[in-house]
């Protein structure tokens, strides 16, 4: 079900209905039960079968958690912690990146002579499950900090399945950690006047995000990456900076609405991204863009990579960042140019923290105005440096992102067609820009909440007078599919 079909805001409606009847009966606990049916609907419509997948999830690590708090023992804490790791990270692996590594064994042994028939044994039929990359790293969070000893597990199963599978943030995030969500399931909710007027603007924009913003550029965006093998410098630059807009008002337009619908029912879920575009440096941006993750990233592999007695010293701060983020790449999607993204930056990460103590010298003792020069000069460098990765995270596949590269720097000029389109795109990138530099000068991400009320509702009016005319000018493509779905 998605986000942006007419079905989900009937559903949307059923469940607030029946939660607040709930909860004027002062029902907590079926107020959860029937959030639980409710999440497992929701999944349901995208596929019924897959749903096991995620109860078996839930089972494993309830399991393991009830089982860590009853032993202190380090072998079997350890065995224990490895049935969780073994049994998520093996359902990811197998249903994400059996086919790519049997795709790429067969390339490899038919290089070297030893097969010449096609990869008939690659099993074909298996389907990417929606929201496994999500959910199977949400619940190993609660493994592992209930190993380390930072949470206590939860005593009944349905409120750790309800954690598993909250519909909010099922399919595409955030990746919630316990700590933060597991309390709010465990106590009633009773959301206030202000916090459901919030929820529903926080709706409204993540709608409008993904219907006149992402929904619109992608039209630009896409024809670009259909081109043959030869690319005009204008075209790639073009694609790449669109492309850049299009997945952050598509993925921030998602969590806004997730977080908008959490909020109708009582949860707070965790911000995702914090004005990306105005970061002042690669470090600084991972902790603007899709933040759950890269905090994830950060918590249950670099810092452990980091501290180990033995790969923190081989690798050094910067090759465990390369690392990390090689794999980071890998976790969007078995495609040799999902590695290249990683791997590209994880190299900027690592020419940045070479680089970090000389730029500090350089700033210390320079002027004010000479300082800002610096800043803003270092925000306009960071957004051409992670604009330029978007190619490869964007492209059909490695060889076109080469080949994008290569007439980006080696064939000057634009198509007639791009540069019609030229105007509409960047208006919708300025629009972008206007909303998020309030949250950069504010460290506010909901600072339209705080304006005054003739203000609020006249961007809300914007607002959906601009859904509904992208609803008109894409109609045939209506419930187009969040991009990290296919994540």
């Amino acid at each position: 079900m998605l986000f942006n079909s007419l079905e989900f805001p009937v559903f949307l409606a059923i469940v607030l209905l029946v939660y607040y009847a709930l909860q004027l009966g002062k029902q907590h606990r079926l107020q959860n039960l029937f959030l639980l049916g409710a999440s497992y609907y929701f999944y349901s419509r995208f596929s019924v079968p897959f749903c096991l997948l995620i109860l078996l999830s839930t089972i494993v690590d309830y399991y393991v958690g009830a089982k860590l708090s009853e032993t202190q023992e380090k072998k079997k804490r350890k065995a224990l912690l490895l049935i969780s790791l073994v049994f998520n990270l093996g359902m990811l692996g197998f249903f994400k990146y059996f086919n790519f590594f049997a795709e790429n064994l067969h390339d490899f042994l038919a290089f070297l002579g030893f097969i010449q028939t096609e990869p008939s044994w690659v099993l074909k039929f298996i389907v990417l499950p929606v929201g496994i990359s999500f959910y199977t790293f949400q619940t190993l969070s609660y493994t592992i900090d209930v190993y380390r000893g930072r949470l206590k597990p939860v005593n009944n199963f349905l409120d750790f399945a309800l954690f598993v599978s909250f519909f909010p943030q099922l399919v595409a995030g955030p990746i919630e950690r316990a700590a933060n969500l597991l309390p709010q399931i465990l106590k009633p909710r009773n959301p206030s006047i202000k916090q459901f007027q919030s929820g529903l603007f926080l709706i409204l924009g993540g709608l409008f995000k993904k219907i006149f913003i992402a929904d619109q550029i992608a039209r630009i965006v896409d024809p670009l990456f259909l081109q043959g093998d030869s690319y005009l410098a204008g075209d790639v630059a073009t694609a790449a900076v669109f492309f850049g807009v299009q997945i952050y008002a598509d993925f921030s337009g998602y969590t806004d609405i997730a977080r908008g619908a959490a909020r109708l029912l009582g949860f707070e879920l965790m911000e995702n991204f914090k004005a990306p575009f105005f970061a002042h440096n690669v470090q600084n941006y991972w902790t603007r863009w899709h933040i759950s993750l890269s905090s994830w990233i950060q918590d249950y592999l670099y810092f452990p990579l980091a501290i180990h007695p033995r790969y923190g010293k081989i690798l050094g701060a910067g090759g465990v960042a390369f690392v990390t983020m090689t794999i980071m790449g890998f976790w969007h999607g078995p495609h040799w140019q999902f590695v290249a993204w990683g791997v590209y930056m994880g190299l900027l990460l690592v020419a940045y923290n070479k680089l970090r103590p000389f730029l500090f010298r350089r700033t210390r003792f320079q002027s004010v105005w000479a300082k800002k020069t610096f800043f803003f000069s270092s925000i306009l460098l960071t957004f051409c440096l992670i604009i330029l990765g978007e190619i490869f995270f964007r492209a059909n596949n490695l060889s076109q992102a080469f080949s994008m590269l290569g007439g980006l720097f080696s064939n000057p000029g634009i198509s007639p067609k791009t540069l019609i389109n030229l105007p509409h795109g960047l208006a919708l990138l300025g629009i972008v820009l206007l909303m998020d530099v309030g949250i950069f000068l504010t460290n506010n991400q909901e600072v339209l909440l705080g304006l005054p009320l003739l203000v609020r509702r006249t961007i809300q009016w914007s607002m959906g007078i601009a859904i509904l005319a992208g609803l008109i000018t894409n109609a045939s493509k209506l419930g187009v599919p969040f991009q990290y779905f296919q994540f």
